[in-house]
């Protein structure tokens, strides 16, 4: 047995896929590993025939490759080693040199290193979700290849699927200002460009990656917001115009495969308004300066007539006296005379007593029984004459006064 103090350190125990296959700084470290094995492998051989399977856990993404490491401290015995996925009735043959009976591999996976003595490491490719599973390294010897010699602790693989995050769904903008327009990579560990491209009436028109291939320019006002991020893809459109307004799609691709976007989303839809001043400048340029001009004239009679009218309608207003009583213009507020030829002609006494303008057909005359009264009604008259009518039955004498001039 190995002391555990003489293996390697905790950072090549366990990790991510990116910590040992991320083509950087992972084949070194995959090579000190592998050189401290080989270092120790004559300590191993005088304890016995060990198989070491240090990674413990792992993390790989979806597409991305990963490496599961096997070293056996001996050459001997001679025999195949196989790797299994699942422990117990659920172990299934997953890869080996030479399979047997109905045992297949899996086609994504190759041996690590070539033609090696004690190196059993191997690296799948493409990952899937469904990787995710414990992993045993197992020594068979050629005497009893039925029956396994020795197996590996195992390693639990953990597969998470990539995403493409744009959280923001809706941007507004002033034109002229600057916006910035989100995309968050799940993991920098599935090789391959980011795009961003725009929706037009054609399909897409492509605005930013970081290296542009055959016909794809980079717009000039478009910059990465982080340039060194490993998985901020995040945008910033400087001075923004009306015709900015769009969805924007961010969107990952895979090596090998520039034509079909691995993993998109639905996009981020961007709406560009015009400020006043700003409106006025770009209408200028648009259609000249005079014809500007003349619109603007328009704009500004029109506005000018709407407040008129409206100044208009305030002085039709009925105005408010201190008493809260709203009056007629030339309405008078002292009581008339009711014996003004004016006032009378203006408020009627009718036969029966009663005042109404609205009364037609009655004869406009006053009853009284007094003849002087009759009389004070002749200084408003002209061509005065009255009528006189004696009632036998009363024996009562009544005068019809005319109460309009005669001619």
């Amino acid at each position: 047995m190995i002391s555990t103090s003489l293996l390697p350190e905790t950072k090549y125990m366990k990790g991510t896929a990116q910590e040992l296959f991320d083509g950087r700084s992972s084949r070194m470290e995959l090579h000190g590993l592998l050189i401290t094995f080989v270092l120790l492998l004559p300590q191993a051989n005088c304890q016995g025939f060990e198989v070491f399977q240090p990674q413990g856990q792992m993390e790989g993404v979806e597409s991305s490759n990963v490496t599961l490491i096997c070293i056996v401290s001996s050459e001997t015995p001679v025999g195949p080693l196989r790797w299994y996925r699942g422990a117990g009735s659920k172990r299934t043959h997953f890869y080996s040199a030479a399979p047997k009976g109905g045992d297949t591999n899996d086609p994504r996976v190759t041996w690590t290193m070539e033609n090696t003595p004690v190196n059993y490491s191997i690296t799948i490719r493409d990952l899937k979700v469904n990787d995710t599973g414990e992993y045993y390294c197992v020594k068979y010897a050629k005497t009893e290849e039925n029956k396994p010699h020795t197996s590996g602790p195992g390693v639990k693989l953990t597969v998470k699927e990539f995403t493409v995050n744009q959280s923001q769904g809706s941007v507004d903008a002033v034109v002229g200002s600057d916006v910035t327009l989100l995309c968050l990579l799940s993991s920098p560990l599935l090789k391959g460009p980011v795009k961003w491209m725009k929706k037009t009436s054609n399909g897409q028109e492509h605005i930013y990656s970081l290296s542009s291939s055959g016909s794809e320019t980079i717009a000039p006002r478009v910059t990465r917001t982080e340039a060194k991020s490993t998985v901020n893809f995040s945008i910033t459109i400087r001075s923004v115009q009306l015709n900015d307004s769009g969805t924007y799609y961010c969107e990952k691709y895979k090596d090998g495969d520039m034509n079909t976007p691995f993993k998109a989303k639905e996009g981020v839809q961007l709406n560009v308004k015009g400020s006043p001043i700003i409106s006025v400048f770009l209408l200028s340029i648009a259609v000249g300066v005079p014809a500007a001009v003349f619109l603007i004239g328009i704009i500004l009679c029109v506005v000018c007539k709407a407040r008129r009218k409206g100044d208009q309608n305030e002085e039709k207003k009925e105005p408010e006296y201190a008493d809260g009583q709203e009056r007629k213009e030339g309405q008078q507020a002292a009581e008339e005379d009711p014996e003004d030829t004016e006032y009378v002609n203006r408020n009627p006494i009718y036969a029966d007593g009663g005042k109404d303008k609205n009364r037609k057909g009655c004869r406009k005359s006053l009853e009284v029984e007094n003849l002087a009264d009759c009389l004070e009604v002749r200084k408003h008259q002209v061509n005065f004459q009255f009528d006189q009518q004696f009632n036998g039955a009363t024996g009562v004498t009544r005068y019809s006064c005319p109460l309009r001039p005669t001619t």
